[in-house]
């Protein structure tokens, strides 16, 4: 279970896997219904833009702002980050900017060319546009997603810190003793949270504000105040079952409704992500963030769902690895995943379906690697979803989806389509029947692994220079492929 920490906390170790996993987040290319060519991070940027007018006609409206599910359709989006970072690194998690602590502290140390930044126009540290020893790429904000036009480089206001009475409001939001109201929590809240964009400013004060990644420390510590509320003021009750749309208990929210509606922002709408028909949530479903495997440091007991009292969210299991390598030879799909955590579900395999088709796949979780069979051609984007299943044989709630393009994955099979595919075949062979039968399985197998990890951003890098990807294939590939036959023909006279 991730635990999230005051970003004040943090030592350098932690800050610096936070920056460098969301660095990659930026640069890591993102699957849009559209075709258009978008990055994870940005798209992250357009999807909060998006629920500001979504829906039609009567269901029309702010689905996430000035109403009951901005609590929990923040919480749903923040936690979809913090996924998307750990896939990059699973030991991230997503800090809280403690801001209505009232302690300059926990605002001046984040606030560091080492971390978020100076608060100023960025141009050192990590987010600054012009590249640097931070980050040799730099941070540029796409003018597509700016929404009130305050530039390509992260800009912020000179504010000295957080003022008290704007600290005071976090604070005594936790006082309230309904959720809904006037003066009930959530509105509360919501207000002090509105303070703390206009303090921040530049880039934070548009609907896509995400573009400054201070957004999300920031609604961390709203979803902890949150939690935090949740420990004494227990169960469903306290969240309306009626009103405007998406705001209601049981009401699905956008973007994860299944297709049941669409953002009318004209500034999201070519940044979408694919619909994916059975990845649902409601308000309900993310109340209990223990179920939803995170807690906060300063968070005790059951976070938000104290025991006893029965959590309408049912518990997740951790969804295994996505998609690793695909064969173009056999238009398979080889799935990797790994152990689950001390403490997780009991649970015997999972389900692999490809969305939008028939074809479907249960298997044991005894095996590291499974293949499932695509019925497509390479360099296809496919759409998986996961789902864990328990040892009852009932699958989880969650759904752990994957769109990807196969090329992403894997460099030899994907990167070269089926110009290398004899080869590769037989890579594969070697590897199942020399390699994994000999005594070279255990250090062969941690080869694999590391190849796993390293192979997309290489294949991503194929993909937009064609000069190195033949200097790959003819310093790295061939070699690599030839190194196998030799060994192979080695092992072959051994034997005889």
């Amino acid at each position: 279970m991730a635990v999230r920490k005051n970003a004040a906390s943090m030592d350098p170790n932690e800050i610096s896997k936070f920056m460098n996993a969301l660095l990659e987040l930026k640069k890591k290319p993102a699957v849009t219904a559209s075709g258009t060519s978008t990055n994870i991070y940005d798209q992250f940027v357009a999807i909060h833009q998006g629920i500001v007018d979504r829906g039609t006609g009567t269901t029309r409206g702010n689905g996430g702002h000035r109403g009951p599910a901005f609590c929990s359709w923040h919480r749903e989006y923040i936690l979809r980050f913090e996924q998307q970072l750990q896939i990059i690194d699973p030991d991230v998690f997503l800090p809280y900017w403690s801001w209505e602590s009232g302690n300059a502290s926990d605002t001046n140390s984040i606030f560091v060319d080492e971390f978020m930044g100076p608060r100023q126009q960025i141009t050192s540290g990590f987010l600054s546009e012009t590249p640097n020893t931070f980050n040799p790429d730099g941070w540029r904000v796409d003018p597509r997603l700016d929404g009130n036009g305050s530039g390509t480089t992260l800009t912020r206001s000179s504010f000295s810190g957080i003022s008290s009475a704007v600290a005071s409001a976090g604070r005594n939001s936790l006082g309230r003793t309904s959720f809904t109201g006037t003066n009930g929590f959530r509105n509360s809240l919501e207000g002090a949270h509105n303070s703390i964009h206009v303090a921040v400013a530049g880039h934070m004060l548009a609907m896509t504000s995400p573009n400054d990644p201070i957004f999300f420390l920031h609604h961390a510590n709203v979803d902890r105040l949150w939690a935090q509320w949740q420990l004494t003021h227990p169960g469903d009750s306290n969240y309306p079952t009626t009103g405007n749309s998406g705001h209601a208990l049981n009401d699905l929210m956008w973007p994860w409704d299944g297709g049941a509606s669409s953002t009318n922002s004209a500034r999201a709408q070519p940044f979408m992500p694919l619909v994916n028909a059975t990845d649902l949530r409601r308000p309900r479903d993310v109340l209990d963030i223990e179920a939803l495997n995170y807690t906060y440091d300063d968070t005790l007991g059951s976070s938000g769902w104290p025991g006893g009292i029965p959590s309408p969210t049912p518990a997740r299991l951790e969804p295994p690895t996505r998609f690793v390598a695909q064969n173009p030879t056999t238009n398979s799909i080889e799935l990797v995943w790994g152990p689950q955590p001390t403490g997780s579900l009991p649970h015997t395999g999972y389900v692999i379906r490809r969305l939008g088709s028939t074809v479907e796949l249960t298997f044991s979780n005894t095996d590291p690697r499974t293949t499932v069979d695509t019925g497509l051609s390479s360099n296809t984007i496919y759409n998986y979803e996961i789902r864990s299943v328990d040892s009852n044989g009932a699958e989880s709630a969650d759904a752990a989806t994957d769109s990807e393009r196969t090329g992403k994955c894997f460099v030899v099979t994907a990167t070269y389509g089926t110009e290398l595919a004899p080869q590769a075949q037989f890579a594969h062979e070697f590897y199942f029947d020399v390699v994994r039968k000999s005594k070279l399985k255990k250090p062969f197998d941690k080869f694999i692994q590391t190849y796993f990890k390293v192979s997309p951003p290489i294949a991503n890098l194929m993909y937009r220079s064609k000069p190195f990807k033949y200097f790959m294939k003819y310093t790295v590939v061939i070699p690599f492929l030839a190194f196998s036959k030799v060994a192979s023909f080695l092992v072959g006279l051994r034997k005889n």
